[in-house]
């Protein structure tokens, strides 16, 4: 059994390489192979982090001769080519080596007839097993949501959605596959599934074209983290940056607009005091624990100002993101960590009461409201894929019974509806690094929207008001700035140009 120490460092390891920072999470993980050569966990991590084919194959390979049922390091190894090799590791054929012996020579014709055989076998198998192309799995687990989920707008010729029959009967969701249990205790979730990578050779990045006709009709909220500032500001401006406004000074995080424009809910630090601190240390006064984030709903007021700021939480959680408003704005679904690890909650914004949406151990977060039934909630969780997350829809009315509408080959994020409700953009990291995804509202249909990117990192996705175009936000120029591309699919345009951090966009109506 690994020590605290070593389970501390893979830990760290894990965090760095989920942030990005693959130099320190190297620099970590070999720390712990170097004392456990064969921990899968971190070999996986590793695998992830590495910048060459050859050393990321080196590293699947190992993982795999550890546990021969690792479908993820095997699937991983067919993506990248070359041989997938199951032979055990070198620890593991150190105790299996018999003792030599002497004897005879071997017999050459039985040599021979078995290579014969085994080539017969060889394409026996290859014919029945040719590849065919997969489909993402739809699974519905509730009745009641997946009637709701039937898609009833106008959808787009090139994408029409699936429609559930009448009597359609859910079955339960399944997961299909092998999952290598883990305990959680001990060893953390492995990494995305990967698929190609670059080349070693720097990849010269894509000259943004010009941006298309119309953007600059859109008004947009953006947040974003300003040049010497070190939390976001508010800024209004069209989808060119003209007519760009601060509305809002420092520490006003993950802003959206709700579906009518006229108010935003965001996420904002402040000092938090806690009667149930106060009680459990037998104190007179509550504790004030300062700048714990909380939920806030304002209105946009004339000027672009925020008029009615309101505090609706009274969160002991150290993160809280991804607010979403509901349609009718009566409450707001976010994502917190308040019990350790992230589940979803929705708060009355006239009551202020919260509501426990989820409550497991597994990764709930990126909650999105439907454009216009403020019953159902997208958000990605790995429930049933541990490590990797998938796309979900659940209603307030039973979120014991979420749908999984999308099982992603790799992780999806920030999953957003179209205004329509007929179409899903999100966040994938099947390619490595991650990219913008389309699929129809039932979960087929998957479209990829930036390709050749000189594997830039998108996120943040956010449709325009008529769902021609969506926006995100990428760092395919050095940092995180926004661009757009239609949702038919074409070339990527820069949106705006300046040396903000971009965070989170929404259109106005």
């Amino acid at each position: 059994m690994s020590s605290p120490n070593l389970q501390e460092t893979l830990r760290q390891g894990i965090e760095a390489a989920r942030a990005g920072d693959k130099l320190t999470a190297r620099r970590l993980l070999q720390q712990v192979l170097l004392s456990e050569r064969d921990n899968e966990v971190a070999l996986m991590w590793m695998a992830s982090v590495v910048d060459g084919v050859d050393e990321r194959r080196a590293y699947l390979q190992r993982a795999l001769q550890v546990n021969p049922n690792n479908e993820r390091a095997r699937e991983a190894l067919k993506r990248l080519g070359g041989p997938v090799s199951t032979a055990p590791s070198a620890s593991t054929a150190r105790q299996a080596a018999p003792a030599a012996s002497g004897g005879g020579g071997v017999n050459l014709v039985l040599i021979v007839g078995a290579l014969f055989l085994l080539a017969v076998v060889v394409v026996v198998l290859l014919a029945a097993t040719a590849p065919g192309q997969q489909q993402p799995v739809v699974n519905p687990t509730s009745a009641a949501l997946a009637q709701a989920l039937t898609i009833t707008a106008s959808v787009p010729t090139d994408a029409p959605p699936t429609q559930l029959p009448p009597d359609f009967t859910p079955s339960p969701t399944e997961f299909f596959g092998n999952i290598v249990t883990l305990d959680p205790n001990q060893l953390p979730t492995l990494p995305p599934t990967f698929t190609s990578v670059p080349t070693d050779d720097p990849t010269e990045l894509p000259t943004p074209t010009a941006t298309p006709v119309g953007l600059e009709t859109y008004q947009v909220l953006r947040s974003e983290i300003l040049t010497n500032d070190y939390q976001a500001s508010f800024l209004v401006s069209d989808g060119f940056g003209g007519g760009e406004r601060r509305i809002e000074d420092v520490g006003y995080d993950d802003g959206v607009l709700g579906s009518d424009g006229r108010f935003v809910v965001f996420v904002r630090s402040v000092a938090t005091t806690s009667d149930a601190t106060a009680e459990a240390e037998s104190t007179a006064e509550p504790i004030s624990t300062e700048n714990l984030p909380q939920v806030f709903i304002a209105q946009i007021g004339a000027g672009n100002a925020l008029t009615n700021v309101r505090q609706l939480t009274q969160s002991l959680a150290t993160e809280i993101v991804h607010p979403t408003l509901s349609a009718d704005g009566t409450r707001v679904v976010y994502a917190s960590n308040e019990d350790g690890d992230f589940d979803l909650f929705s708060v009355d914004v006239e009551s202020r009461e919260v509501t426990r949406l989820t409550d497991n151990q597994a990764l709930d977060t990126h909650p999105s409201f439907h454009p216009t039934d403020s019953n159902i909630v997208l958000y990605v969780s790995d429930a049933n894929s541990p490590g990797f997350t998938d796309i979900y829809a659940l209603s307030l009315d039973d979120p014991e019974n979420p749908v999984r509408i999308y099982d992603d080959p790799a992780s999806a994020f920030m999953p957003v509806y179209s205004p329509d409700a007929s179409r899903i953009a999100f966040i994938s990291t099947e390619n490595v690094d991650t990219d913008l995804f389309v699929i129809n509202a039932t979960g087929d249909r998957r479209f990829q929207l930036t390709i050749d990117d000189g594997s830039a990192e998108d996120r943040a996705p956010a449709w325009s008001p008529d769902g021609v175009y969506i926006a995100f936000a990428s760092n395919r120029s050095g940092i995180f700035q926004w661009y757009a591309v239609n949702q038919q699919g074409g070339p990527v345009s820069r949106m705006i140009t300046n040396e903000s951090i971009a965070e989170r966009i929404s259109f106005f109506p």
